[in-house]
């Protein structure tokens, strides 16, 4: 579905983004340790090239990027990738809102999904019906600040997608019951449709 999708994309100007680059190390290579923790969680990284060597992995590994079953060496390189992720979670969490300031229901949509999500809103809105969108850009660490500011104001969520419910699960874990989640799902290759998503909106009056 994601390789189908056909939309305009507008690029910035490279002038205008701000470019964060990693710091390097400020040690002399023989003295580098690529994965030893510091104060910021984040260590010195040497670009490819420069003289430093080290070693890369996608297993756990040790402060030299060697791979390790030992207990002493995983549990702080967990540690700090926890406190790393942590730290900067607001600035890692993104969404967006459309039409949930006055919003009876919600729709909370991700993906390709929040597409028809967004036309349904528009076609309920037209019905008379108060609904409203909740987009979550990024999954993970889940939204909850955003989850929390939508049940406080409406009475249902709707949440869609193309699987048999995923996201439905968190979005229930941080209800706790205080409004009803209702699922829609579809995992049959082809997108959902705004009339499929609109279809619990009956639940708004009930």
């Amino acid at each position: 579905v994601v390789g189908h999708m056909r939309e305009n994309v507008l690029l910035p100007e490279a002038g205008s983004l701000e470019v964060l680059n990693r710091v390097k190390p400020n040690v002399p290579p023989e003295w580098y340790i690529p994965y030893e923790d510091t104060p910021f969680g984040v260590p010195p990284m040497a670009p490819f090239g420069e003289g430093y060597r080290y070693h890369v992995t996608g297993l756990t590994h040790d402060v030299r990027g060697f791979p390790t079953l030992r207990e002493d060496e995983i549990e702080p390189f967990m540690d700090r990738l926890y406190r790393k992720i942590w730290t900067h979670l607001e600035d890692i969490q993104s969404w967006e809102a459309y039409e949930v300031e006055d919003a009876e229901a919600c729709i909370v949509a991700y993906g390709s999904v929040a597409r028809a999500a967004k036309r349904a809103v528009v076609e309920a809105r037209a019905q008379g019906k108060k609904v409203g969108l909740l987009r979550l850009i990024t999954i993970w660490p889940f939204c909850r600040r955003a989850v929390e500011s939508v049940w406080e104001r409406c009475r249902v969520i709707i949440v869609p997608e193309m699987n048999l419910g995923q996201i439905s699960r968190e979005v229930k874990r941080v209800v706790q019951g205080r409004a009803r989640v209702l699922t829609v799902s579809k995992a049959l290759g082809r997108l959902l449709t705004p009339r499929e998503i609109l279809e619990p909106l009956g639940e708004v009056r009930a």
